[in-house]
Parts: C-alpha cells; structure tokens; sequence
C-alpha cells in the first residue's frame, strides 16, 4: 500500500461513516438529545442545547449514536443496524459491523506513520495500534495523550468522528471514579459505559473542547 492508496482507502471509509453516522442520528428523538445534553452538563433553552462551540454538540451527537444509555437504552446505531442492508463484504458492511464494536481507548501519540497518520500507544494495555484521520491529525504531535473511540476496519484504525485531550482534569476524574488502579480495573473502566459521559461531561465544563474542531 502507497500512502496515496492509504489516504484513498480511509476517504472512501471515512466517507461510509458518515453516512450511517447521520442516518442513526436522524432516528433520534429532541427529547433524547436535551437528555443526553442535559446528562453532560449543558443547558436546555427554548427547547435547544445550549453549547460554547460546535463540538460540544459533537460529543452529544457521539453518545446518542455509540453509546445510548447505561440505563439500558440502546444506541442509536444499534437501531439503524437493524434497518440497514449493506451489500455482503461491501464497505458498507464492514464499516458498520466495525463501528458496532467500537471501543473507547486512552491513548499517547508516538509517531507519524509513513503511510500517513499516527502510531499509537495504548495508555491501558501498552499496544500499539494505527491511526488514520485527516482531520484529527491537526491536532496531534507525538507526545499528545487523547481519549475517544475508535474503531477498526483494518488495516488501519479510525476515530468514530470525536476524540477529547486527555488533560489532568480529565484524567483526575476518571481515577476518582476508578480508584483501583490495577491494569484489570482500568480495562474494566475503559469498557464501562459510563466512562463516555464522565469523560464528555468533564472536557465540556473543564472547557478542553474550546479549541478542538472536527470534520
């Protein structure tokens, strides 16, 4: 693979996101929307969110689709999958099997890769996994530590659209919420619903998502 080949393959991917992406957020109630807003700290006026910037609106928007609730309510994906006819073996297909086991992920940024995109290290179990995001990778330096979910459709990894950095803030409140710090406990937390909204909910009132776009 030549990193124009690279590049081509994860537009074409990032492309098929996209589109269940927003097919999933358009089976979403506004009442679900203020509620999951509300769950992250922000205002409801006029029977709207009331957001500083644009991606705090994303991070509600990543949680209606990935994560529902932990009350039990599903996410909004896992209603459009059910919909959904994607081709056998199409992109289409691949993608979203993909994002259905998304997992959210602390991670430190090590180096570029050659073919375009960022070598990762995994901040809970010490993988290294590779990161493909065009528009991410104008926030990233080796050295940056984030937070977010991924997904992997191989052979590269991507991000479902959202990452947050991983500030002191952040970080101290999720070792306030997990205070067993064995590497057992932090794959537990990473696995845990909940985390999704501790962190988004702490970025957003911490204002760590002032400065941060997505595409």
């Amino acid at each position: 693979m030549t990193p124009e080949e690279a590049r081509d393959r994860y537009q074409r991917l990032r492309a098929v996101s996209r589109e269940y992406h927003r097919a999933a957020f358009r089976m979403v109630a506004p009442a679900t929307i203020e509620r999951v807003g509300r769950r992250v700290g922000l205002r409801v006026a006029g029977g709207r969110l009331v957001i500083a910037t644009q991606s705090e609106f994303d991070l509600v928007n990543d949680l209606i689709v990935y994560s529902g609730f932990p009350s039990g309510v599903e996410p909004a994906l896992v209603r459009y999958a059910r919909t959904a006819r994607p081709g056998p073996g199409s992109d289409e297909a691949m993608m979203l099997d993909a994002a259905l086991r998304s997992r959210f992920v602390a991670f430190m940024v090590e180096r570029r890769h050659a073919l375009g995109g960022f070598m990762l290290r995994d901040l809970v179990d010490d993988s290294e996994l590779w990161l493909m995001d065009i528009a991410m990778s104008e926030h990233m330096e080796p050295g940056g530590r984030f937070i977010g979910r991924l997904t992997d459709p191989g052979p590269f990894s991507m991000t479902c659209g959202v990452l947050v950095p991983l500030t002191d803030t952040i970080i101290t409140a999720i070792e306030d919420a997990m205070p067993d710090q064995s590497q057992e406990s932090r794959a537990r937390v990473c696995e845990d619903p909940r985390l999704p909204f501790l962190v988004y909910r702490t970025a957003i009132q911490s204002g760590a998502m002032v400065s941060v776009t997505f595409v």
